[in-house]
């Protein structure tokens, strides 16, 4: 019987002590796991930091050689030189726009460029600005007296470019200065229909509801 008690006990100790090595090689595994999980999003951090310092410095870059290209840094822009276009009808104010270049945008039209000019496809720099997203570029040609409502390609509006592409602010700036959410394209379709986002949707209904109470029934066509 002792024999037998000393067996179980000695089992017993065994177990334990095999429980507790168990244990602790779960706890070693999960905190290597924890280890290499953090060294993986701090390796991921920096990378992003990278690449968002190259993006910088190539932006950097390519305006620096776009106005080396387009602009003398000694002289006024002429409107010669505003007005110049490129194989697909791109004036110096479309390009700047593309480039982001808010300063020359800021020259351009402090140099009399007009901002409504379309480019060969009915594209102003209006709607470069509404599908990029650039929100003070747009600012900058809505107050020189950008036509809000332009139509382009398709019958396209700064406002459905801006929706579709998911830029609520600019949407909000657009509809500030007049946008009609209502205005339909080619393909019959408004803004309020292009849009996806739960919250770019309550925006443009809001606005849609106002356009309602202005109109007169039966003479406007509504989305």
């Amino acid at each position: 019987t002792s024999i037998y008690v000393g067996k179980r006990i000695f089992l017993l100790i065994l177990s334990k002590s095999l429980v507790s090595e168990i244990q602790k090689s779960s706890k070693d595994k999960q905190d290597l796991k924890t280890n290499i999980h953090q060294e993986i999003t701090l390796n991921e951090d920096r990378e992003a930091k990278q690449r968002r310092r190259s993006k910088r410095i190539e932006k950097k870059l390519r305006h620096e050689a776009f106005r080396r290209n387009s602009v003398s840094p000694f002289f006024p822009i002429s409107l010669s030189t505003i007005n110049r276009r490129n194989i697909y009808g791109e004036n110096l104010l479309y390009r700047a726009v593309a480039q982001e270049d808010i300063d020359l945008v800021r020259n351009i039209i402090k140099a009399g460029g007009s901002v409504n000019v379309q480019d060969y496809a009915g594209w102003t720099a209006l709607h470069r600005a509404s599908v990029e997203g650039f929100y003070g570029i747009a600012n900058e040609l809505l107050k020189a007296g950008a036509d809000v409502n332009a139509r382009g390609d398709e019958q396209i509006t700064p406002l459905q470019d801006a929706v579709k592409e998911g830029h609520y602010k600019m949407a909000e700036l657009l509809l500030w200065y007049g946008a009609d959410p209502l205005l339909k394209n080619e393909m019959g379709r408004c803004a309020l229909e292009e849009a996806s986002d739960p919250s770019m949707r309550k925006l443009l209904k809001s606005y849609v509801a106002e356009s309602r109470r202005d109109s007169v029934s039966g003479r406007r066509e509504l989305c």
